[in-house]
């Protein structure tokens, strides 16, 4: 995302906006802060599953995205 591969759009401030619903964001952060996910830590409900996917895929997550998709199928 931060790349420079992709236009980012920036508030006065300088700031970045992601327009993204925080509900899952928690489990996006403690991923990126511990280099890696403990499955024990992810939802057990398939649907919010389904949900954090999303959010893996868009921020490009792949380590993540295969963690979820694990517990999925």
């Amino acid at each position: 995302m931060f790349s420079g591969r992709h236009e980012l759009l920036k508030e006065e401030d300088g700031c970045v906006f992601i327009d993204r619903d925080g509900t899952h964001f928690r489990y996006v952060l403690n991923y990126l802060r511990d280099g890696g996910v403990n499955m024990e830590c992810l939802p057990r409900d398939r649907q919010l599953l389904r949900e954090l996917k999303k959010e893996a895929t868009y921020y490009q997550l792949h380590g993540l995205l295969q963690q979820i998709e694990k517990c999925l199928y």
